[in-house]
């Protein structure tokens, strides 16, 4: 994957658990990220196909809603 200035680029995903309402770290990056990119195949923002997120194209899409819930996903240059 390509980032910002065009050469290739790693992202690094960090969250913590959210004790108050008993949800792991674990749970929230998996099911987060799944719940995310299913609502962008549903209306039609991302293609519904097998594919890996970096492929998709939906990891830069997909930050802003991460981000909301908490979950921080940064490139690493």
């Amino acid at each position: 994957m390509r980032g910002r200035n065009g050469k290739p680029v790693a992202w690094q995903l960090l969250d913590y658990s959210d004790e108050a309402h008993g949800i792991s770290a674990m749970m929230r990056t998996t099911g987060y990220s799944l719940a995310i990119t299913g609502l962008m195949q549903v209306d039609g923002r991302i293609a519904v196909r097998a594919c890996t997120l970096p492929t998709s194209g939906a990891v830069r899409r997909i930050r802003g809603r991460a981000r909301e819930a908490g979950v921080e996903i940064r490139e690493i240059e």
